[in-house]
């Protein structure tokens, strides 16, 4: 009787442990993803603020003026 219980213990005691380790490497895995994410967003956004959008702007005044005249 006495070895049933301490066999239920260790199991208890292993699914903690299994437990503790998924955890832990689900919140890697988040930091990790969050810091490819930046990897990527980040020089992405810097590029696009320094595009020039003036000229993006002119053609598109250009286009709707011509539509408008027709």
């Amino acid at each position: 009787m006495r070895m049933g219980v301490l066999s239920n213990k260790n199991i208890v005691s292993r699914a903690a442990w299994n437990d503790r380790i998924r955890y832990r490497a689900t919140s890697l895995n988040a930091i990790g993803t969050s810091l490819v994410m930046l990897g990527f967003f980040l020089p992405g956004i810097r590029l696009w603020d320094q595009y020039d959008h003036s000229l993006a702007c002119s053609e598109v005044m250009q286009v709707s003026l011509s539509y408008i005249k027709s």
